[in-house]
C-alpha cells in the first residue's frame, strides 16, 4: 500500500533492499560465530541474494543506476559472496557467489557487444573458482564454472557472433580451456572418487574446445590449417609421453578426418601448397612420435602402435589424391614412390632392433605401392604390376 501510494519512493525501496540484505549477511556471521553454522549460512546466502535483488531493481526495474554502476556493484557481492564461503568453509556459499557471478552479465544485459569485457571477466570468473576449489578441495565448483561458461559463451555466439570476430573468439576459447584442463589436473591429484568423476566430467572440454573451433576456423582457410598442425603438435606432444596408444590413434584421426573432409571442399590450385604442407606436417609429427617411442623404449610397438603407421602412411596418401586427383593427379604417383622410398627406408631403419615394426612398415611401403600403381595405370599394365607386386 505504501508502494502504491508512493509513500516509500523507488529509491527508498533500493536502499531498504540493500539494508535488509546487509543485515541479514551480518546476522548470519554473528549466527555462525555463536555456533549456529548452518543457519548462519542460509541468512548470509538469504542477503546475498536480496543484495542481487537491490542491485538489479536499481538497475533493471527503476533505471536509477547505469549498466556500468549495476555491474560494479553485483561484482562486488559476488566476490564478497567468495570471501564470505572461504572464510566460512561453505561449498553452498560458493556456488551462490559462482551463479551470482556467471548471472551477473546477464542481469546487466544490453543490445551491443562487449565480447572483449565478458570474456575477460569469465577468465576472472573461472581463476578465482580454480582458487577456492584448489584451497577447500571442492572440485565440483570446477564442474559448475564449466556449465556456466559453457552456457554464456553459448548465449553470446547467438546473439553477437560473425565470422570477422573468429580470431579473438578462438583465443578466449584456447584460454577457457586451458583453465578447464587446469582444474582436470587438479581433480586427478586430489584423487578423491568425487575428484575422479569431477575429471571424468572435465575431460569433455578438450573435445568440445576442439569441435568448436574446427567449425569457427573451417571458413577461414589458412587459420583451420594453422590450427590443425598447432592441435597435432600439442596432441603428439603430450600422448607421447602419457597417453594410452588407443588415445593416439584418436588424436590423429581428430585431425586428419577433418583436414581430409576440408580438402574435399576446397579444390582448387590455391590450396595445394598450403593442404600439402598441413597433411605432410600431421603425418611427420605422428612418425617422430613413433620413432621417439621406440628408441626410448626397448619394447616393441603395441597393435595401437602399429595401426597408426598403417592409417598415418595410407591417409596422406589418401590426402594427397584427394587433393590433387581434379588439379594435378600427374604429381599423385611421385608423391606415392617418395612414400614408398620413405617406409622402405624406414623398415630398414627397424629391422635390427625392432622386426615386428620394421615388417609393418614394409607393409605400409607395399600397400603405398599398390595405390602407387593403381593410380598410374591402367588396363593390362594395371594388372601386370599387381600381379607382380603379389
Amino acid at each position: 500500500y505504501a508502494f502504491d501510494r508512493e509513500w516509500i519512493t523507488e529509491s527508498m525501496r533500493v536502499v531498504l533492499g540493500g539494508l535488509v540484505g546487509m543485515a541479514l549477511v551480518v546476522g548470519g556471521l554473528r549466527l555462525g560465530r555463536a555456533g549456529y553454522d548452518a543457519y548462519g549460512q542460509v541468512l548470509t546466502g538469504g542477503g546475498l541474494a536480496v543484495l542481487y535483488l537491490a542491485i538489479y531493481a536499481a538497475f533493471g526495474f527503476y533505471g536509477l543506476i547505469g549498466a556500468g554502476v549495476a555491474f560494479a556493484l553485483l561484482t562486488m557481492v559476488t566476490a564478497g559472496a567468495a570471501l564470505l564461503a572461504d572464510r566460512q568453509d561453505s561449498q553452498p556459499m560458493a556456488v551462490m557467489a559462482i551463479g551470482g557471478g556467471f548471472l551477473t552479465p546477464f542481469l546487466v544485459g544490453g543490445t551491443t557487444d562487449a565480447q572483449t569485457t565478458l570474456f575477460s571477466y569469465v577468465i576472472l570468473l573461472l581463476l578465482g573458482t580454480l582458487y577456492l576449489a584448489r584451497r577447500r578441495a571442492w572440485p565440483w565448483l570446477n564442474v559448475f564454472s564449466y556449465a556456466l561458461t559453457i552456457v554464456t559463451v553459448a548465449a553470446w555466439a547467438d546473439a553477437f557472433y560473425a565470422r570477422s570476430k573468429y580470431l579473438r573468439t578462438e583465443l578466449f576459447l584456447t584460454v577457457f580451456c586451458a583453465l578447464f584442463l587446469l582444474a582436470l589436473v587438479q581433480a586427478r591429484r586430489l584423487g578423491t572418487g568425487g575428484a575422479r568423476l569431477v575429471a571424468l566430467v572435465l575431460v569433455s572440454a578438450p573435445v568440445l574446445y576442439h569441435a568448436v573451433s574446427l567449425g569457427i576456423l573451417a571458413p577461414h582457410g589458412v587459420a583451420f590449417l594453422v590450427y590443425l598442425i598447432a592441435f597435432t603438435v600439442v596432441a603428439v606432444g603430450w600422448a607421447a609421453r602419457r597417453a594410452a596408444p588407443e588415445l593416439r590413434v584418436l588424436l590423429w584421426a581428430a585431425a586428419t578426418l577433418p583436414l581430409l573432409a576440408w580438402i574435399d571442399v576446397h579444390q582448387s590450385r590455391q590450396w595445394i601448397a598450403p593442404s600439402l604442407v598441413t597433411l605432410g606436417a600431421v603425418f611427420a609429427l605422428h612418425l617422430l612420435a613413433q620413432m621417439d617411442r621406440l628408441t626410448r623404449t626397448e619394447g616393441d610397438l603395441g597393435p595401437s602402435d602399429l595401426l597408426l603407421m598403417h592409417l598415418n602412411g595410407l591417409g596422406l596418401f589418401l590426402g594427397v589424391y584427394e587433393l590433387l586427383d581434379r588439379q594435378a593427379v600427374d604429381w599423385v604417383p611421385t608423391i606415392g614412390l617418395v612414400l614408398v622410398a620413405l617406409h622402405a627406408v624406414l623398415a630398414w631403419w627397424l629391422r635390427p632392433r625392432h622386426p615386428h615394426a620394421a615388417l609393418h612398415g614394409l607393409a605400409v611401403a607395399f600397400a603405398l605401392l599398390a595405390a602407387t600403381v593403381g593410380v598410374k595405370f591402367d588396363g593390362g599394365w594395371l594388372t601386370a604390376a599387381w600381379a607382380a607386386e603379389g
